[in-house]
């Protein structure tokens, strides 16, 4: 195995390591045991334990929330304008059909929860590098489709609503067949991101018409 695939297969079983039982409840005997490495490897590649729980979140988790990001943004771009309903369909469409694998989402998620339950130096990574980021580029798009009227607090809240309406389904996923009772499986996933659009942009033109009267 080659050094740089050794590092990459130390983050690999890090990360979902930490997902699963957080940065204090896992050593690095059993990491790099688990990695078919040498203790000595995560000094060498990392420094310490903490660098490597840094590492886990600025390789995987940060470069893949970028990806989410940019995959949107592309999706966005695709069209000569946008409506709110448009918007938001095609939010949660980019959690649902995204560039990050169902087999992964488990651990990228089990790991966000972690840091969050028990923050550390890696939660301002990602508010940095990953949350905000999406969180701007969100407002800036709610700002273009209703230009001043709606207040910075509620673009915010709107764009952290529709972030977590989209992880909500994103982590049920496939399961969400079994759940709903779908007389067709044709454009599943098409009709949930478009049922949970035209509630959400009711709510939003409600609010925009009662500010105009």
């Amino acid at each position: 195995m080659s050094q740089e695939n050794k590092r990459e297969q130390i983050l690999k079983v890090a990360e979902k390591l930490f997902g699963e039982k957080g940065f204090k409840g896992v050593s690095i005997r059993e990491i790099t045991t688990k990695a078919r490495a040498n203790v000595s490897a995560v000094n060498y590649y990392f420094g310490s334990k903490k660098g490597l729980y840094l590492a886990v979140f600025e390789d995987l988790w940060i470069e893949r929330a970028r990806k989410q990001r940019h995959y949107l943004q592309q999706r966005l771009a695709a069209y000569e304008s946008l409506s709110i309903n448009i918007f938001v369909k095609e939010v949660i469409l980019s959690y649902l059909t995204g560039p990050i694998s169902q087999d992964i989402k488990k651990y990228h998620h089990a790991l966000i929860q972690k840091e969050l339950s028990e923050p550390s130096e890696a939660l301002d990574l990602v508010l940095q590098k990953a949350i905000c980021p999406m969180l701007d580029f969100l407002v800036s798009t709610l700002e273009s489709i209703y230009p001043g009227k709606l207040s910075s607090e509620q673009k915010m809240i709107y764009a952290l609503t529709l972030i977590a309406i989209s992880i909500h389904f994103n982590l049920v996923g496939e399961n969400i067949l079994k759940i709903l009772p779908f007389s067709s499986k044709e454009n599943q996933q098409d009709l949930v991101a478009s049922t949970i659009s035209d509630l959400l942009t009711n709510g939003f033109k409600g609010l925009c018409i009662q500010d105009e009267n």
